[in-house]
């Protein structure tokens, strides 16, 4: 059973963001996990504690970068990671897209968990978006 979290990789929320260019800031700053992906997370790793042949995989769309939002899903308790790597600035209607692929190359999800929104954009849409791909 897979257990699919979807993370995001945002600035760190006491980090000084300079804006660059049109849409873009300075990345020499902090990254990380998005909070309330934390907590998806969190409840990923206690419905596993009820099913232990279940499988936590955290799925991060974003730069290369977002890798390091990968590495500390793991640590905190995703069993892998996958990241979908583009450079291309995404809205929800992309990340739900890719997010979507993602998980279908991947296997057949039992669960899907995340995250109320990022702390970055605020959006709130694209776990909606994800649904309506997937069904």
């Amino acid at each position: 059973m897979n257990i699919y979290v979807c993370v995001k990789h945002v600035p760190d929320s006491a980090a000084t963001i300079t804006v660059e260019g049109k849409d873009g800031i300075n990345e020499k700053i902090t990254f990380l996990v998005n909070p309330y992906d934390e907590h998806a997370l969190t409840e990923a790793a206690i419905i596993r504690a009820s099913f232990p042949d279940a499988e936590i995989v955290a799925v991060c769309l974003g730069k290369a970068a977002a890798e390091n939002t990968l590495r500390s899903a793991m640590a905190m308790g995703a069993d892998r990671g996958i990241l979908v790597e583009t450079d291309r600035p995404h809205d929800s209607i992309f990340t739900a897209r890719a997010l979507a692929a993602a998980i279908r190359s991947d296997g057949q999800p039992w669960l899907i968990i995340t995250g109320k929104e990022s702390i970055d954009s605020e959006g709130m849409q694209t776990h909606f978006r994800l649904a309506a791909h997937l069904d």
